[in-house]
């Protein structure tokens, strides 16, 4: 679809035929049509995603719960039924035992969690204002997530709330005895309805074209329990990569792989919160 973007749609000359001026117009028209429809099924698509992990977490919760409850006793002392769902233990809460009950208060609370951040995004690489007043540092986050919202296609009113989610880190440097700033803070992004969410996730790899955002990356926000889960998946990734025999290094990027029959490198990475083989982007042609 980039030839659709770039296309020059030059206005026609006064003299050019109607015909010629109909078919501009329609090309144009038929150009238009085409990006939304290439938005719309790339937000379609993340929300595929987003309801396939979702589904695959409730069925590892229901799968934990499932296990908990055929290893526990209820107020009788009979065995529970392991084929137990999880609808089944909503059920006659008065008839709990206290495992039970602290199990389904803490999926409870991890589905509230998520729920309250749905609308967050987290911006990385953002640099921040160099001055002393907090207000004028707010001012110009405000105004930068504005920016970024705007170049992605998304209006800057439906920004919500902007905020640093921690201190700016800090480096000394002892040979001068001079302290930089190594990384701005991360930056929380709270939107007003999901909708924009999901299309900021999708259009930000535009970031990536321009110079300004160079550095600059976007991600969905996660609750504590994700990000141990993300966390676990990162070091699986590194250790299963460890063991990869073959190695090369391009940009002091250090890359461990394996090759297959037809010479080409796979590597383990994490797709949709799953590790899988994936196949070095060099090589898929």
């Amino acid at each position: 679809m980039d030839y659709l973007n770039e296309a020059n749609w030059a206005t026609c000359p006064p003299a050019t035929a109607a015909i010629t001026q109909s078919h501009n117009s329609w090309l144009r028209y038929l150009s238009a049509k085409f990006n939304t429809l290439e938005t719309r099924i790339c937000l379609l698509e993340t929300e595929n995603r987003n309801q396939s992990i979702q589904i695959a977490t409730l069925q590892k919760e229901n799968d934990s719960l499932k296990h908990t409850t055929a290893n526990n006793t209820n107020e009788s002392s009979t065995v529970m039924n392991p084929n137990q769902t999880f609808a089944s233990m909503l059920q006659g809460n008065n008839q709990k035992s206290e495992s039970e009950m602290v199990m389904l208060t803490k999926v409870s609370q991890e589905f509230k969690r998520r729920e309250k951040i749905e609308n967050n995004i987290i911006i990385s690489g953002l640099p921040e204002h160099e001055s002393d007043n907090q207000d004028e540092k707010n001012r110009h986050d405000v105004t930068e997530v504005g920016k970024i919202l705007e170049a992605l296609g998304v209006d800057k009113t439906k920004c919500k709330r902007v905020a640093r989610i921690r201190v700016r880190a800090q480096t000394t440097n002892t040979n001068n005895d001079s302290v930089n700033a190594t990384r701005p803070a991360m930056m929380l992004v709270e939107l007003k309805d999901n909708e924009s969410k999901r299309l900021i996730i999708t259009q930000s790899r535009v970031l990536a074209r321009d110079n300004n955002y160079k550095n600059v990356y976007i991600n969905q926000d996660r609750t504590i329990t994700e990000r141990i889960f993300d966390k676990q998946l990162r070091e699986d990734k590194k250790d299963r990569n460890s063991k990869l025999e073959h190695v090369e290094t391009v940009n002091n990027i250090t890359l461990r792989y394996k090759k297959d029959a037809q010479g080409k490198r796979w590597f383990w990475g994490i797709r949709n919160d799953e590790l899988v083989w994936v196949l070095h982007q060099d090589d898929r042609l």
